[in-house]
């Protein structure tokens, strides 16, 4: 550096060390090491930078090889055609992504191919500690007995099993791929956001599987994968029917902020997860008109050790939605290979109407559904959904300190009740004032893929004992 800091200024905070790693940055953007680059840094938030600025001293860079080493690609046994690439005909972030043909559309010919990441080390990570693995991705599959789906290996690859995102895979059967699951037909033009619960690989190595397999009676552009990263937690989807940008409004907040859409208080630390962003990250306070959008859960398993024989999803809420015409669900379904029907599969614990003028308690049991939604895998997924019209908006869902717990003590299920002894105040209607020509949009749209994207992790989380 061209100047050191022999010592921080007094009002500064202890010194801290921190470490990044370039090389995995830029295997997540799709980009290699060149023979020059530039590292720059800078603040990111919606705080106010501290009067005193921020020092950086000691910077060290070790060069340790190119940022994408490690992926390869192959043939499973018995084919011989592998079109997986890089490719910088796209990306979800940076330059390159891996695409089946690159930016052509792949062969006419069977195939089953395979993308395999590096080892991913998760021996520093206790038995049952919550692990996902996400990615960005783009698919089109001309024929119905084409598509692709991903594996995990945790002995070195001598065997590949199946792993599930959260959604579910949209095809029970897939011809090329063995008529195992699988995503097919295509996914539109948006890089699609998905995540995998490996809960049950913490402690262990592992690499993953992205695959591909054509019956040979088509040629299409095939499917595209970029930004994969494995993290400790949960990461959380959305999903967004009728995408535009302004529709991905599930965010979490890190201050709280007075608006008339939006509570003044947290009741659980300073974060909240609500869905009045606009724009895809800016701060409106407010949903946007014939919005349909939900928040994800990961895999929520129940198990029934120590005699515990009830179980609960548990909430603090805040909803602010228009009286009558615009709604909020919370809904539960079976986890499983294939993705719930959008309505169908999904039971509706509450819906909810009106507006708050508190945070309130939400408690609903869960165990004593329907086997179709609580089977005996006793693992389901949770999504926060809303439906909007086209006139009065307004704060929409705003939900903090989830818990997903199991018990041996009945609970009584609880709709915006008191929480510490504060009164959240009842569900306060909204105007009224309705467009008097056309008629009200229906809450149900046709059966369709949505898009899915990321949304931040609410505050806490409490995966069930």
């Amino acid at each position: 550096m061209s100047h050191k800091i022999i010592s921080a200024p007094d009002n500064f905070p202890n010194w801290t060390t921190a470490s990044v790693n370039l090389s995995q940055a830029a295997q997540n953007a799709g980009i290699p090491f060149s023979g020059s680059f530039l590292i720059g840094f800078a603040q990111r938030g919606d705080q106010s930078m501290p009067n005193s600025g921020i020092a950086f001293d000691q910077i060290s860079i070790d060069n340790r090889g190119w940022g994408m080493s490690g992926w390869t690609h192959g043939s499973w046994p018995g084919y011989v055609t592998d079109e997986w690439l890089p490719s910088n005909h796209a990306a979800y972030n940076g330059a390159w992504c891996f695409a089946v043909a690159g930016n052509q559309n792949y062969q006419q010919t069977p195939t089953r191919a395979w993308l395999q990441s590096p080892e991913i080390d998760l021996t520093g990570y206790p038995a049952g500690h919550r692990i996902a693995i996400a990615f960005f991705h783009r698919y089109s599959f001309g024929s119905t007995g084409d598509g692709c789906n991903v594996k995990i290996t945790s002995n070195g690859g001598e065997s590949w099993n199946l792993i599930v995102p959260y959604w579910g895979y949209y095809t029970a059967a897939v011809p090329a791929l063995g008529m195992e699951p699988g995503w097919t037909g295509t996914n539109g033009t948006i890089w699609n956001f998905s995540v995998i619960d490996i809960t049950q690989y913490a402690g262990q190595k592992v690499r993953i599987r992205f695959n591909y397999g054509t019956v040979g009676n088509s040629s299409n552009p095939g499917w595209e994968v970029d930004y994969t990263r494995s993290r400790p937690g949960a990461d959380w989807p959305q999903i967004i029917w009728g995408y535009t940008q302004a529709k991905a409004d599930w965010f979490a907040y890190s201050t709280v902020t007075s608006g008339t859409a939006d509570p003044t208080w947290t009741p659980n630390g300073s974060r909240w997860a609500g869905n009045d962003m606009g724009n895809w990250g800016i701060w409106n306070l407010q949903y946007e008109n014939d919005q349909h959008n939900a928040l994800i859960t990961p895999p929520i398993f129940y198990n029934n050790d120590m005699s515990d024989t009830f179980a609960y999803v548990e909430f603090y809420a805040s909803p602010r939605f228009e009286q009558n015409y615009d709604f909020g669900y919370v809904e539960v379904a079976r986890f499983s290979e294939i993705a719930p029907h959008q309505f169908n599969d999904w039971h509706p614990l509450v819906t909810l109407h009106g507006e708050s003028s508190g945070w309130g308690h939400y408690r609903y049991r869960v165990d004593n559904l329907p086997s179709t939604v609580f089977g005996t895998n006793r693992t389901v997924v949770f999504r926060w959904r809303m439906t909007s019209d086209g006139s009065i908006v307004r704060g929409g869902w705003n939900i903090d300190r989830l818990r997903f717990f199991s018990t041996d003590t009945w609970l009584p299920n609880v709709t915006h009740g008191a929480i510490n002894g504060r009164y959240p105040g009842r569900l306060m209607p909204s105007e009224g004032d309705k467009p008097a020509d056309g008629p009200v949009p229906s809450r149900h749209p046709l059966y369709e893929n949505p898009v899915v994207l990321p949304a931040y992790t609410p505050s806490t989380v409490e995966v069930p004992r």
